[in-house]
């Protein structure tokens, strides 16, 4: 962003905060949170004036809520104008280096069924290996490009491990994710539309419509990070995650003046609108969406199959076909009762986003951050805490 930029924004921004203060009431304010009631159950809202809404609960566990004609065609097809002009680069993928070590330990780690064997299903429960969704066909094709089965039992034993090593089978999926994105957990484009002091008419307005659905206060939304705006082509994707991170107070807040190093992603909402109509694929899905049988122990192991939503896009709970002008708004944190603030990440909020089968797909994202403990001086400064050297805020 060019200097002028920041030093607008930094200005606009000191104005906010010694004037205002604070967009809440620490001894007092509570998270809102919308009540889902039933699936299916309708609410009308007024989001700005002349304009009325209808928000319909898709989901109790997680509350998730649809809102149909949020923005006007005019206004999605504004958004992707202003993406294109801002530029688009590849979304980053997230990864943990794998343990790619020959030895026992980690021949038992791959052996998940304990019965000294690894066989096709077992290779595509291998964490971290460059984020990549493998089917038990691609594993069995590595076992035959590798040479792996020497015995033609369709299964690595102890002494083929050994034979093959580790390392050669971390290299191959490091090749299968060059030579073809596809495999991967993520595969669009982003771009970043700052809306906090903005010049544009559309999104000047953008806050006063979210602070109404979201029941949040203005100016906590006009202090949290810049819109997000996403494009698939076809084969484009993003399978299971979360938007923000477990509550951990020796890891700070992402914000904009400590994005370059060690931090979580502290999301107490996301509020997602489909920019254009998919005819074909590209849905948004919730895998467990109000699954009574939810666990974290068993969820680890069915995430292998049920995230690769190439393949199990139609199994998840929740289905959404995207629509232009549609919201949908969720919850990624609970709320902590003790002190009304944002508390433990919503496990039930994995979702993900189909592979886009033919043309495209475009979406925004924004997030409405809370960062610090409730009245920490973070949390009044919010996500766009731009700071100057020596100068304390």
């Amino acid at each position: 962003m060019a200097d002028w930029k920041i030093t607008y924004l930094y200005l606009v921004f000191l104005f906010h905060f010694h004037f205002i203060h604070c967009w809440y009431d620490e001894e007092n304010f509570r998270l809102p949170r919308r009540n889902p009631v039933h699936i299916g159950y309708e609410e009308e809202i007024k989001v700005q004036i002349g304009q009325n809404n209808k928000i319909k609960t898709l989901s109790v566990n997680p509350p998730v809520f649809e809102i149909k004609n949020f923005l006007s065609p005019e206004e999605c097809n504004y958004l992707i104008f202003m993406a294109k002009r801002a530029g688009l680069k590849d979304s980053p993928i997230h990864t943990e280096i794998g343990n790619f070590k020959t030895n026992r330990d980690v021949f038992t780690e791959w052996d998940v069924n304990n019965d000294t064997y690894v066989d096709a299903a077992e290779f595509t429960f291998i964490r971290n290996k460059g984020n990549l969704y493998l089917t038990e066909v691609e594993m069995m094709a590595m076992m035959e490009d590798l040479e792996i089965d020497k015995n033609d039992d369709n299964k690595m034993n102890l002494e083929e491990f050994y034979a093959i090593t580790a390392e050669t089978i971390g290299k191959y999926f490091d090749m299968l994710g060059e030579r073809n994105p596809k495999l991967r957990s993520r595969l669009s484009k982003q771009s970043w539309i700052w809306h906090y002091g903005a010049y544009d008419q559309l999104v000047e307005g953008f806050h006063e419509r979210l602070s109404r659905l979201t029941e949040l206060p203005h100016d906590l939304i006009e202090i949290s990070e810049p819109m997000q705006v996403v494009h698939y082509e076809e084969g484009g994707h993003y399978y299971c995650h979360h938007d923000s991170d477990e509550i951990d107070p020796t890891i700070p807040c992402c914000t904009h003046e400590n994005m370059d190093h060690m931090c979580r992603q502290c999301r107490y909402l996301t509020v997602m609108f489909f920019l254009n109509n998919v005819t074909s694929g590209g849905q948004t899905v919730f895998p467990v969406a109000d699954n009574k049988t939810f666990s974290i122990e068993g969820w680890q192991e069915e995430a292998p199959i049920k995230c690769n939503l190439g393949d199990n896009c139609e199994k998840s709970n929740l289905i959404v076909q995207p629509s232009q002008g549609t919201a949908l708004l969720w919850y990624n944190h609970q709320i902590d009762q003790s002190n009304g603030w944002m508390g433990h990440l919503d496990q039930m909020t994995y979702h993900g986003g189909c592979d886009v089968t033919t043309s495209e797909k475009w979406i925004a994202n924004t997030w409405i951050n809370l960062i610090g403990g409730k009245g920490s001086r973070d949390s009044k400064k919010g996500w766009l805490a731009l700071k100057r050297p020596n100068d304390e805020l």
